[in-house]
């Protein structure tokens, strides 16, 4: 009974206690700059502001290939867009 008796005290209801952090940094990833640009307006208007500027990223991904026994490999670049935003209270703007 001892040890219910502990369990029980640390049952709390979580509900009550949460609060929401208003300094949550959300990253977004888009691979069109046309894209981007709509995504971060929206968020804007839900209260979002820039942490970082909108980040310009070049991949290169390198895939093999086989043909008649022989392999060779091929080099595609591709690119996406990064930026990181944050919740802002009202008073901050």
């Amino acid at each position: 009974m001892v040890g219910l008796r502990v369990i029980r005290s640390f049952i709390r209801p979580i509900l009550p206690s949460v609060v929401v952090r208003m300094d949550v940094v959300i990253r977004m990833k888009r691979y069109s700059l046309s894209e981007m640009l709509k995504a971060v307006r929206e968020k804007e208007k839900n209260g979002y502001d820039y942490v970082t500027p909108i980040q310009k990223i070049r991949k290169q991904k390198q895939t093999w290939r086989y043909y008649y026994g022989r392999e060779f490999f091929r080099i595609d670049d591709y690119e996406y867009y990064v930026v990181k935003m944050r919740k802002v209270d009202c008073d901050e703007r």
